[in-house]
């Protein structure tokens, strides 16, 4: 197996995909703070506790980026066992565990200080990890942030792992998933948001998006050919028709609120701004011209407004 450099973890994180609260170089001392927390945690509360479990989830990670992984093992285990204790529904947190263990597995096994041999472990740990989480994920409803998160936190652990093959499968599956949501024409707002969102953070992976104002100041990257060099600043035609399926998708769910709902509007005005970031002037017009009969407006001060003056410096 291929392991790549911690640049793509890197790049991950900036896409709002966390790891936890330690760094990845964890140090003894990290690891003797999260056993010190945890002590001091269950000498005030006991070990029935809500925060229990995540107090040893965080405990496992502190172990695994540390190298110890069978001590990181043990105490996820205890963790999940934790939370079965608490949980009297399906509530989710238990596949959290396991996706944030795997990510944490998978993030360390980037570590050039780790040896080969147990990076490699971690990975396949991390795979392990996964496909027991699949299981507790299922029992979550079909449209739960709980059961969405974690299909698409394994697209994310697979991708960074290089794993083309698991990665490609496990996109197939969750775009099932979500396509058999999106053609329900009675979800309810709180599950049509949540479906929305999903998709537009599988756009993210493929051509991350910018802030709604940032993307106005920024140079437009350029599109290219699939078979041109990677280079900062483009991203490949692939890739880009990826994410606008996805992009598009999201948009027909918010087009399922109220015209006045500001939501919608925020969606649609983001969806101009993906198209200018990424130099697609048609695109960007297209969007722009439904923003206008949303507002009933083509002042573009009230189509994209302002920012308001910063109280530090008073600029914009």
């Amino acid at each position: 197996m291929k392991l790549r450099t911690s640049k793509v973890a890197t790049s991950l994180v900036a896409l709002g995909f966390a790891f936890g609260s330690l760094p990845s170089n964890a140090s003894n001392e990290a690891v003797a703070r999260a056993e010190k927390e945890l002590k001091e945690l269950v000498t005030a509360q006991g070990e029935t506790s809500p925060g229990y479990p995540g107090q040893l989830a965080n405990l496992a990670d502190a172990y695994a980026r540390n190298g110890m992984l069978e001590k990181a093992d043990e105490t996820f285990k205890k963790s999940v066992e934790a939370q079965k204790r608490i949980e009297k529904t399906a509530s989710g947190a238990i596949p959290r565990i396991f996706a944030n263990y795997a990510m944490t597995l998978i993030n360390t096994s980037f570590e050039t200080a780790t040896p080969l041999q147990k990076r490699l472990a971690m990975r396949a740990r991390a795979q392990n990890v996964i496909q027991e989480g699949q299981t507790y994920a299922n029992r979550c409803p079909a449209a739960s942030a709980s059961r969405l998160n974690f299909g698409l936190t394994v697209i994310q652990a697979y991708r960074m792992a290089g794993m083309k093959n698991e990665e490609r499968a496990q996109t197939a599956a969750f775009d099932k998933e979500l396509k058999l949501l999106e053609s329900d024409v009675n979800l309810g707002r709180s599950d049509n948001l949540t479906v929305a969102m999903m998709l537009y953070r599988m756009s993210q992976i493929y051509a991350p998006a910018l802030p709604f104002r940032r993307a106005r100041m920024m140079k437009p990257a350029q599109v290219v050919p699939d078979n041109w060099p990677k280079v900062p600043e483009t991203i490949r035609q692939t890739d880009f028709k990826t994410a606008e399926d996805y992009q598009l998708r999201a948009m027909a769910l918010y087009n399922r609120l109220p015209e006045s709902d500001p939501t919608r509007i925020n969606a649609q005005r983001n969806i101009v701004e993906w198209y200018h970031y990424y130099g697609q002037t048609k695109g960007a017009e297209l969007q722009t011209q439904m923003l206008s009969k949303l507002l009933h407006t083509t002042d573009r001060d009230k189509l994209f407004p302002p920012a308001p003056p910063c109280p530090a410096c008073g600029m914009g």
